[in-house]
């Protein structure tokens, strides 16, 4: 791999010192390319502001890469907590509460399918600095601009799992707001009518923090970066080429400050027995740059 790199650098190189200077007019000349890199493919445009020295580089990267997998949970928890809910239920209809209940899951397992995707998706500018007019040798300086959710993971369960949670979900609604209106009369009976956790009874672990399935039965969990990311690179090859067509290599590195684990379903308790991952905060905390090597086709317009 090395030596491949090395000889696209001599490639390049090449390119831009065999190319004849053509002098640019700032604001005038409009060049385009076409890239791929460890940010994914994207499209730019340029425009010189300094004559041959300073161009200004627009441009957008793409797609989003994803990756299907299926996460599995223990249902134990979750029909346990329907188990505590219909009983307490039968008690308090003794009483007049007319709710009704519902059944446990068949599964002892709950999967939910999910998409982990890398969010590529990002605007950019850029200041290329070419120190000679005659090379393409050349620094860049900018930023990445847009998703901040650098990794996302979201999915659902099946249809009939979602159905018997969203009604677990449901009852459990209920009897807690029949325990909140009728306070006098289960003092007076000294009924004992537990709390439930029917979103708490399927959960998972990042780190020393447990997260559930939320109102869907969903997974929905992203590792966030700064929405602004500062680059700096050096390469090889002129983004508005000297000729009709040129080429350009490019190393570097964005800065996207320390990465963050966020969800909306994070649970206010934590089941150190629960599986998960741990270490992704110390790992992420040292991953404060994403490496960039880019290969460029561009071209002049005019």
């Amino acid at each position: 791999m090395k030596k491949i790199i090395l000889s696209l650098v001599a490639v390049a190189v090449a390119l831009t010192a065999s190319a004849q200077t053509k002098n640019m007019n700032a604001f005038k000349n409009v060049g385009i390319g076409v890239e791929a890199g460890l940010m994914g493919a994207g499209v730019e445009v340029s425009m010189p502001v300094v004559s041959n020295h300073l161009v200004l580089v627009l441009g957008y990267n793409f797609p989003n890469i994803k990756y299907s997998t299926d996460i599995s949970f223990d249902a134990g928890d979750l029909n346990t907590e329907i188990d505590r809910l219909n009983a307490s239920v039968r008690e308090i209809n003794a009483y007049g509460a007319g709710l009704s209940e519902v059944s446990k899951l068949n599964e002892n397992e709950v999967t939910v399918s999910t998409d982990a995707k890398l969010n590529w998706g990002n605007f950019k500018a850029m200041v290329e600095y070419y120190p000679s007019s005659k090379s393409g040798f050349h620094f860049t300086l900018g930023a990445m601009i847009g998703n901040e959710e650098f990794i996302s993971l979201n999915g659902v369960a099946d249809e009939y799992t979602q159905a018997a949670y969203t009604s677990a979900l449901k009852l459990e609604s209920e009897y807690s707001a029949w325990k909140k209106a009728n306070a006098s009369t289960i003092q007076q009976f000294g009924l004992d009518l537990p709390e439930t956790n029917i979103k708490g009874s399927l959960r998972y672990n990042i780190d020393e923090t447990s997260y559930g399935l939320g109102d869907r039965c969903a997974v929905d969990a992203a590792i966030k970066i700064q929405k602004v990311k500062p680059y700096f690179g050096i390469g090889f090859g002129r983004a508005i080429p000297n000729k009709r067509v040129g080429f350009q290599f490019e190393i570097g590195a964005w800065y996207h400050g320390t990465p963050k684990i966020e969800s909306t379903n994070e649970l206010d308790f934590y089941d150190e027995n629960a599986d998960g991952i741990e270490g992704v905060g110390d790992t992420m905390s040292k991953i404060q740059f994403y490496p960039q090597m880019t290969f460029r086709l561009t071209g002049r317009i005019f």
